[in-house]
């Protein structure tokens, strides 16, 4: 975060939820009251106290102090309503299922760009009349240069239950990735260890007996292949940081556009080769299966296997 904010107005309250205290104990043990709390919380702050958060502090078991700056003129941008670039897949009293694009983030975050979590809360405000704060929970997150299917909680209920199932790893999620190079088998399954760099933001694989490593694993499948391009499926069977990206490149097969993780330049739009195209969960409160999918936009580099067009642009 910037340090200008010391110099200005800082806002300050304190929030309050039912669940155990947040503890790193708990944080480790995955503790699902404790996580659930948190992300409910946070949902219910302001989106101009989740573009100028500045700390989170834990003053006692169930709340939470939050400081937040009052954001500049330059960093705060309204949601006008070209910004808002969300594609409602389904929608009812209890969730809502979209499509983010790549290049927008999740969440709010220090850039000040709109954030899906910002359009969608507005969006629930205008479609309905609501008047205040609208409530949404963040269940999961995709990367800002990764566009896909996402889901949102319009209840504390709901928020819950949907975490549960991604928690416990019920929620089928698949991938379409562009990357360099063909797989040696046109399917199977990749299994490392990989350890998050906080200071670097990547992953990288590790030993097996390094404790700061989780494992990680993913199944992929063939779609097509052009010259030295692949189309791959990808599934995920566990839910780590940068998990696709990092894992391909260790099986030397890095995403287009992914030069963080070994692509061999940027793509124009900022963005990389990597989508999610299809979620299956039980829905929060009818418990029946909920499928969301979607397609990724006709534009380059997908176009090279949507519309045959030829690669040398890369």
């Amino acid at each position: 975060m910037s340090s200008s904010c010391s110099s200005q107005a800082a806002e300050r309250s304190e929030l309050s939820f039912d669940s155990a205290p947040l503890s790193r104990s708990t944080a480790d043990r995955q503790s699902f009251s404790a996580r659930t709390g948190f992300l409910v919380l946070i949902s219910r702050l302001t989106v101009a106290q989740l573009a100028a958060l500045r700390s989170l502090r834990l003053c006692e078991p169930g709340k939470i102090s939050v400081t937040a700056c009052e954001p500049s003129e330059k960093g705060s941008r309204s949601l006008r309503p070209e910004l808002l670039r969300v594609t409602i897949l389904y929608e009812d009293n209890h969730l809502v299922g979209l499509v983010k694009s790549a290049g927008v983030p999740s969440q709010p975050d220090p850039s000040g760009d709109p954030s899906v979590l910002d359009q969608l809360k507005e969006h629930i405000r205008v479609r309905y009349g609501k008047p205040g704060e609208v409530f949404i929970g963040l269940i999961h997150r995709l990367d800002r240069p990764v566009g896909g299917v996402m889901v949102f909680a319009r209840t504390s209920k709901a928020a819950r239950r949907l975490f549960e199932q991604f928690r416990l790893r019920q929620v089928e999620k698949r991938y379409l990735a562009m990357v360099h190079g063909r797989p040696a088998q046109d399917q199977g399954e990749l299994v490392h260890h990989l350890r998050r760099d906080r200071k670097q933001n990547r992953s990288f694989p590790c030993a097996p007996t390094d404790r700061r490593g989780k494992e990680a694993r993913l199944r992929y499948r063939l779609r097509a292949s052009h010259e030295n391009l692949s189309l791959l499926e990808v599934e995920l069977g566990t839910g780590r940081h940068h998990q696709i990206r990092a894992q391909l490149l260790a099986a030397g097969l890095p995403i287009l556009g992914d030069v963080k993780y070994g692509g061999k330049r940027p793509l124009k739009s900022g963005n990389i080769a990597l989508f999610a195209h299809y979620l299956r969960f039980r829905h929060p409160v009818r418990d029946q299966p909920v499928e969301l999918s979607a397609q990724p936009e006709p534009e380059y580099p997908w176009t090279i296997f949507l519309n045959g067009e030829p690669p040398e642009r890369l």
